[in-house]
């Protein structure tokens, strides 16, 4: 479903990304498959396609370990 709606709805999923970069966090892209899914070969334009080779779709926030406090 992630995938078709990256495919079919291309503008939507770029409105999501850079809404998760204005409160600084990104997609998971750990564990990205090497070549688009079978039916989705046509998505060309890379950073569509490169979501479309993730495996999980999970929102990521990196955390600096000095500012964790004990």
């Amino acid at each position: 479903a992630m995938r078709n709606a990256i495919a079919t709805r291309p503008d939507e999923f770029r409105a999501l990304i850079k809404a998760l970069k204005q409160n600084r966090l990104e997609l998971d892209a750990e564990g990205c498959m090497k070549r688009a899914p079978r039916g989705f070969e046509h998505v060309t334009e890379a950073n569509l396609a490169a979501a479309i080779r993730n495996r999980h779709f999970a929102v990521r926030h990196e955390i600096d370990p000095a500012g964790i406090h004990g």
